[in-house]
C-alpha cells in the first residue's frame, strides 16, 4: 500500500478500514488526538502491529504503535512515531526520492 511520508508528522497514522481489514480490534483502544495545519482534529486510537516495508531488494519489518482514525486519508501518514524514529532520512528533491536507511532505534528485522 502507497503512504506519505511525513517528517513533520508526530505519529504513524493509517485509515480505521486498515485495521478492520486485519482483524484488528479497536474497541478498548488507547485514544489520542490529531491535528493538521488548518484541518479539524481528528481521533487516533493506537494499537501495536506490525509494519513492514520494502523496496522490492530489502524487507525491514518491525512492531510499532500507530493511530488508526476515521477521518479520510488520502493515503496512511508514515510520521515519526512507529516509523521515521527507527531511519535516518535523506531526500533528494531533485530526484523526488527519499532513501531510509536503519538507524541505531531499529528493532526490528
Amino acid at each position: 500500500m502507497r503512504a506519505f511520508l511525513d517528517p513533520g508528522s508526530d505519529d504513524t497514522a493509517f485509515p480505521q478500514s486498515v485495521a478492520a481489514a486485519i482483524g484488528l480490534d479497536l474497541s478498548s483502544a488507547p485514544m489520542g488526538r490529531a491535528a493538521g495545519i488548518g484541518l479539524v482534529g481528528s481521533v487516533l486510537r493506537y494499537a501495536e502491529v506490525s509494519i513492514q516495508i520494502t523496496d522490492g531488494k530489502e524487507l525491514r519489518q518491525w512492531n510499532a504503535w500507530v493511530g488508526f482514525t476515521t477521518t479520510r486519508l488520502i493515503y496512511p501518514i508514515l510520521g515519526f512515531a512507529g516509523f521515521l524514529q527507527f531511519f535516518n532520512a535523506h531526500f533528494y528533491g531533485a530526484k523526488e526520492e527519499v532513501e531510509l536507511e536503519v538507524n541505531s532505534h531499529f528493532p526490528g528485522t
